[in-house]
């Protein structure tokens, strides 16, 4: 983690909890979830970044691992083609059942 030389965090820490404060200050320098190539942004500033970036991934991203990472109009033309975007309306069913059957399989292990 990278802090900020000027204008960064005003508290004054202990070295041995510095990689504490350090993964929740917010002048912490942290890197856009949309887009590595972004400049880094102090966490404190993500939100506002992200409500402005014009980079975004594909909605299926964190849940499926789409590839694709672009900007907010390529995303449009991406979605008509996307394979998860296509099949999740068989997915999300799926996906409750399989939920389901977890935890069935997890309560039947505690009665064991």
């Amino acid at each position: 983690w990278e802090l900020m030389p000027e204008g960064g965090c005003p508290l004054t820490i202990k070295n041995s909890q510095r990689r504490l404060h350090q993964y929740n200050c917010q002048y912490s320098v942290v890197p856009c979830p949309n887009e590595p190539t972004c400049p880094t942004v102090m966490r404190k500033d993500l939100d506002e970044h992200l409500r402005v970036c014009e980079n975004a991934p594909c909605p299926h991203h964190n849940k499926y691992k789409c590839p694709f990472r672009g900007t907010r109009e390529q995303l449009s033309e991406h979605l008509k083609s996307c394979q998860f975007e296509q099949f999740k309306g068989m997915l999300t069913p799926l996906e409750d059942r399989i939920g389901s059957f977890n935890r069935q399989v997890k309560q039947k292990n505690e009665e064991i």
